[in-house]
């Protein structure tokens, strides 16, 4: 159950989502990967590591954020469309930034 909707509000993927897909979990695994990418930097940079082998971390965390943005917009995006009450939408609208 989604804390403050009630016992018959969707907990799961929502209708928005392509079959098989849980953008609960895809989403956590994005984060842990970015944290994860983050924190071998951390440790590197703290080793010592080259101006020059910062190179490919930089890649790396820039595909991950790349990926994870695509994933918003195309997936975890419409699936918490699926199930925003309007008060929920109207406050993501006021927060959203001018174009």
């Amino acid at each position: 159950m989604v804390a403050g909707r009630g016992a018959d509000a969707p907990s799961g993927p929502g209708p928005a989502c392509p079959r098989g897909r849980d953008p609960q979990r895809e989403l956590r695994l994005e984060y842990a990967q970015i944290r994860e990418i983050t924190a071998l930097l951390r440790r590197r940079l703290a080793e010592g590591l080259r101006p020059a082998d910062l190179f490919g971390f930089a890649d790396n965390l820039s595909v991950r954020l790349a990926a994870h943005e695509a994933g918003m917009e195309g997936v975890y995006y419409p699936a918490a469309d699926a199930i925003l009450l309007p008060h929920e939408r109207e406050a993501l609208e006021r927060a959203c930034p001018e174009p």
